[in-house]
């Protein structure tokens, strides 16, 4: 049986939110997207991906990840 939502941490029912972001943007051709992460003690986590590549961490919130452009 699948589960889906906070009862699965698989990262393979997360991959299709590469398509579809929660926010992207092009800057000097670089194309950045945050994107719903897994879900880490009871707590959804996010991902920066930059130009197609995964970010190796794991953000809290959007908040977090928009502050790295501040």
């Amino acid at each position: 049986m699948i589960k889906f939502g906070i009862h699965n941490t698989d990262i393979r029912m997360n991959l299709f939110n590469y398509n579809s972001p929660i926010a992207q943007i092009t800057i000097d051709g670089i194309n950045y997207r945050i994107v719903e992460g897994l879900i880490h003690n009871r707590r959804k986590t996010y991902l920066l991906y930059v130009d197609g590549v995964m970010m190796n961490y794991d953000f809290n919130s959007v908040k977090d990840i928009k502050a790295l452009f501040n």
